[in-house]
């Protein structure tokens, strides 16, 4: 049976399992299906909890008595938390003492309702799983060669289907310590404020905070998963200002918007200016600029413009 629109969306976010040896688990999951850890709880090198990219949830439990592995609880991503609480007690479901967001099902399936940030759901209710990726149009030497008829996902937009102050946003990433050292070792950037702990608290900043460029190069890959996408077509640069220090533990997301967008002499293809803010959980701006792209023109609209 199809379902009706609701007007409350969610997703699952993660699943948590109880594990005897979390060492383990981190180092299969990563080496084995390359799923990263996002974030942890405690002790990098022996955490008590941490998730994955990927949406697992390992929680330590080494004199755990049942089956490795053994289910604890679904995490759902909410949409508008409030609503699904009051919308489940009038099922006649309870909660847990940790909170009013966490649900006990008459079979006993615990639910934790986790408040979304602005634009998460949206992003990822938009992405089609079942969607063939698009190939990028091979560029000769000396030149970008658009093809004829581009291959698009359903919610990528060409040039001709946007307009001045399209606005974009999208989902939230959890920056952790480890992200920073693997930025550091790829980068060969090993200043000590990024991953010298003792030095850091001795600095101005209190503590290790990511690279710059970091930042930069997360909003970039965030826009790539956010509500407003194009298919593949060429950077030309960015203007960017860090604004505050990025720390292990923030959440980011970024809004964008199109701030100014004009056609080429190259056939085929359309130059705009996102105008883009990386944005911490606390609502403030760490990073701001704007990132130049050149993106594709639908094919009709090449056509009229060679005519």
């Amino acid at each position: 049976m199809m379902d009706k629109v609701h007007p409350n969306k969610a997703y699952l976010e993660h699943v948590a399992f109880k594990v005897k040896d979390i060492d383990w688990h981190i180092r299969f999951f990563r080496e084995v299906l390359g799923m990263t850890l996002r974030d942890v709880d405690g002790d990098q090198a022996s955490p008590r909890q941490a998730w994955t990219v990927g949406g697992l949830q390992f929680i330590s439990d080494p004199e755990f008595e049942g089956p490795e592995g053994r289910f604890v609880h679904l995490g759902v991503m909410c949409e508008v938390v409030d609503a699904a609480i009051e919308a489940a007690q009038n099922f006649g479901i309870s909660h847990l003492d940790q909170g009013a967001n966490w649900l006990v099902l008459p079979d006993g399936l615990i639910v934790e309702l986790i408040p979304a940030s602005p634009g998460t759901v949206q992003a990822v209710l938009a992405i089609n799983p079942r969607a063939e990726e698009p190939q990028p149009a091979v560029a000769s030497t000396g030149s970008i060669a658009p093809s004829p008829n581009p291959p698009k996902k359903p919610h990528e937009h060409c040039f001709d289907d946007v307009a001045l102050g399209d606005e974009g946003t999208t989902s939230e990433v959890i920056v952790t310590k480890e992200m920073i050292r693997a930025y550091a070792d790829l980068t060969g950037d090993h200043t000590p404020v990024h991953v010298d702990e003792e030095f850091a608290k001795a600095s101005h900043f209190g503590g290790i905070v990511a690279h710059g460029l970091f930042g930069l190069s997360l909003a970039d890959g965030l826009k790539t998963q956010g509500t407003l996408q194009f298919p593949p077509g060429a950077s030309l640069g960015w203007n960017w200002d860090f604004l505050k220090p990025i720390r292990a533990g923030d959440r980011l997301h970024v809004k964008y918007r199109i701030g100014a967008m004009r056609q080429t002499k190259k056939p085929g293809w359309g130059i705009v200016n996102l105008a883009s803010e990386l944005i911490n959980q606390n609502g403030e701006v760490v990073q701001k600029g704007e990132h130049k792209l050149m993106i594709l023109r639908r094919p009709d609209a090449q056509q009229e413009a060679s005519s």
